[in-house]
């Protein structure tokens, strides 16, 4: 009598040459309007009226359809993320570390459950891995996608990860003139100005304590993010340094002791964490004002080993013999040093800290870099005669100098509290931090290089907006009336809820086995830094353009990378033993293994069969940002040996994908009726398409179901049945949209006089 055909493709609904979503799933061509045309669910209409006879019934002659394959996650389902040192030797392949004797800790990862396609499936990993991911550098910067929308003719199966760095056109971004947000901590002590159209801090109270300001808007980058001061006009004293996210309920650590006061007016200063500090002052025992450096850690010398405190950083007891080349090569009195012009290592290896009159004039500007787990700091004054001749640079510490090639054990294996320690896991997320010894003085902000992304969230305070009196500047309160963890992963350890999972891990980091390793021949060693290598692995520095210090041995082994990224797939459990260590849950187990809690076999879901770490410079390409991979191109990125500015990964197996459940089409806006005994309900069912149709050995694309005979369903109709709309649903047995089908479903229906 009548075949009515009807398309979740619609010429009137379609946008041609555009890529959009529908029902979350990216499609390659024309796009349809999301709600009417989706493949699973769609409405058809027609003018004028289609009219059918009185008595008649309909079938389904036929359907052809697309489908995806289906993905179930779970509830409880986790993987991590490890960002840090290789668990196996930079120069080879033999895996040579316990994941302890590293200052990185595994990320865990949630994953949502719920049932998806493999387009909405990537949606949701890379969600959560730019939630999760607290590496300011990565933060935001990862996507996830099905392989075939990215047909880069290398990877041809399951999905592409992408780490993205974020760097653009190879700069850093100076975001000083971003920096709005200051804060005193503790707020009563807000004696002090930020002038954000000059970036000029400025002191009106006398004493370092009462004028302390911390900047809140963006952590320092780790790709060799730089942070300077002018403090040409801080004749008295500063204190300039790098600290963890700290609001004034949590000011500080957990299991922080402020140990040896840094001076007289220290008192409550010392509870506010400096993660990395610079200060000159008057108020040491030295009779000139001095160059300090200090730095929070744990150490067995000090409160029995059992908190955290400030320790000096003895930076001039190196010796000029420890670094090969001899670090006198770098500087002759009154010759322009061949190699790293500008620059001056003396004060590396003084016997005593540098004082003003050492350098003959007061330093211009200060200024921290960090670098993966390297941190430099550096001077700069006016140009002078005497002692020294130019440079007008110096290098007060330079992690980048332990390396690979070092003459002596002790430069390799550094002694604690010679250099500034490792930057772990547990203070990733770095935050200006300044205050003046002196009202009237100020100190100007030039060069801050924090992320660029205004999404990495600094934590909220319940109580910040209205404790700690004061009528000065105090930190955001929360808008929920509850702490906020923030972005980064101290933050969440403090808070949320992973908070003890996390602070387990963050507070081993403190602890860690490398900051009091024991190496021989002396006990007094710590492990080796790890920085980033960069684009000439011949020398430290990761970023263009910088030239000194040259060092003859690659800090990398060629074709290796020491500071990766990895997934880790699959559980450890049997691989580790768990202990207590001064409080502290500790892993041990083999070398090589990255051990964490409650990590589930994710390696099936993710096409990475039988692959516990899938880590860069293992697989994958490692790329420079300027061969950085974007969706205008399907290449992938030139594979860079020791880069760590980007990671390409693809799957190397087909993912798992779950069964499909039986399939029926549902059609509401006729006047049949079929029962569903299942649900114990009426239903609008008009017939089943077998899973021996849907289910090929791949269990998903292409399909067509014509039934050999048609089942015909009354209508109902005593009259005649005008109708300019049909509407077609597939469901699953509980009659919920089934979400598997991509791009186009086609239906035919036959309708006729009833027999």
């Amino acid at each position: 009598m009548s075949l009515v055909v009807l398309s979740s493709a619609q010429d009137k609904y379609q946008s041609v040459g555009n890529l959009a979503s529908s029902n979350g799933q990216v499609l390659p061509s024309s796009v349809m309007a999301p709600g009417i045309q989706n493949p699973n669910q769609f409405t058809n209409n027609i003018n004028p009226v289609m009219t059918i006879p009185a008595n008649s019934e309909v079938a389904l002659k036929d359907i052809s359809f697309y489908k995806s394959a289906a993905v179930k996650v779970g509830i409880n389902v986790n993987m991590a993320v490890w960002i840090g040192e290789l668990l196996r030797s930079r120069w080879g392949v033999a895996s040579n570390l316990e994941m302890r004797e590293t200052v990185s800790t595994p990320i865990r990862i949630p994953l949502q459950p719920g049932n998806y396609t493999p387009s909405t499936f990537c949606v949701m990993l890379e969600n959560m891995l730019n939630q999760y991911i607290s590496y300011p550098d990565l933060f935001g910067n990862i996507s996830v996608v099905p392989w075939s929308t990215r047909n880069d003719g290398v990877n041809k199966t399951g999905y592409i990860f992408n780490f993205d760095r974020g760097l653009i056109g190879g700069a850093l971004v100076d975001r000083s003139a971003d920096m709005s947000n200051v804060y005193a901590c503790p707020p009563s002590k807000n004696n002090f100005t930020w002038n954000q159209g000059t970036n000029t801090y400025g002191a009106s109270a006398n004493l370092f304590k009462d004028n302390i300001g911390v900047f809140t808007n963006m952590p320092l980058s780790l790709n060799g993010g730089n942070m300077t001061w002018d403090v040409s006009s801080c004749t008295s004293g500063w204190r300039i340094s790098l600290t963890r996210p700290i609001t004034p309920r949590f000011a500080k650590p957990r299991y922080f002791s402020s140990g040896p006061q840094l001076s007289s007016d220290d008192a409550g200063y010392a509870d506010i964490v400096l993660e990395y500090a610079m200060r000159t002052d008057n108020g040491y025992t030295d009779a000139e004002n001095t160059f300090r450096i200090f730095h929070t850690v744990y150490d067995g010398a000090t409160a029995g080993g059992t908190r955290q405190h400030f320790k000096e950083v003895e930076y001039y007891k190196n010796n000029k013999t420890h670094f090969t080349p001899d670090l006198d090569s770098y500087w002759v009195p009154g010759v322009n040093p061949v190699a790293g012009v500008g620059e001056d290592h003396l004060p590396m290896y003084r016997d005593t800290p540098t004082t003003l009159t050492d350098l003959g004039t007061a330093p211009l500007t200060v200024s921290i870099t960090v670098s993966g787990e390297d941190t430099t700091v550096k001077l700069t004054r006016a140009a002078t005669a005497t002692p020294w001749d130019d440079p007008e640079i110096f290098v007060m510490t330079d992690s980048r100098l332990c390396i690979k090639g070092n003459a002596v054990l002790g430069a390799r294996t550094p002694t604690k509290n010679r250099f500034i320690k490792p930057i772990g896991t547990s203070c990733q997320a770095l935050y200006p931090k300044i205050s003046l010894d002196t009202s009237g003085e100020f100190a100007t902000l030039t060069t801050f290089n924090g992320i660029n992304t205004d999404d990495y969230q600094y934590p909220l305070d319940k109580d910040a907006g209205t404790g700690g009196g004061g009528a000065g500047p105090h930190f955001p309160a929360s808008p929920t009336g509850a702490d906020t963890t923030g972005s980064s992963y101290y933050g969440r350890s403090r808070l949320g809820v992973q908070r003890s999972e996390i602070y387990s891990q963050i507070l081993y980091c403190d602890k860690s086995k490398p900051y009091n390793m024991g190496i021989p021949p002396a006990t007094a060693h710590q492990k080796q830094y790890v920085g980033l290598d960069g684009p000439d692995r011949n020398k430290p520095p990761v970023r263009i353009g910088e030239g000194s210090p040259f060092i003859t041995d690659p800090a990398v082994g060629t074709g290796s990378q020491a500071y990766v990224i990895g997934l880790i797939t699959m559980p450890s459990a049997d691989d580790f033993d768990v202990k207590r260590e001064s409080g502290v849950k500790v892993f041990t187990g083999p070398k090589g293994v990255y051990m964490i809690d409650e990590v589930s076999d994710v390696s099936d879901l993710l096409g990475f069969a039988n692959t516990s770490f899938v880590g860069q410079t293992l697989m994958g390409q490692s790329y420079l940002y300027a061969d950085r991979p974007t969706q205008a191109t399907s290449a992938p990125p030139t594979n860079t040996p020791g880069s760590f500015f980007g990671w390409y990964v693809g799957s190397t197996s087909v993912p798992k994908y779950s069964d499909s459940s039986a399939v029926f089409v549902r059609c509401p806006t006729l006047t049949h009726q079929s029962y569903n005994f299942g649900k114990g309900i009426p239903s609008k069912i008009i017939s089943t398409i077998p899973k021996s149709v849907i289910d090929s050995s791949t269990s998903y694309g292409e399909g067509f179901f014509a039934p050999n005979e048609l089942t015909y369903l009354t209508l109902n109709n005593t009259e005649t049945l005008n109708f300019n709309d049909l509407s077609i649903e597939l469901v699953d047995k509980n009659e919920r949209i089934i979400d598997v089908f991509e791009r186009n479903t086609t239906i035919t229906l036959h309708f006729r006089k009833a027999k």
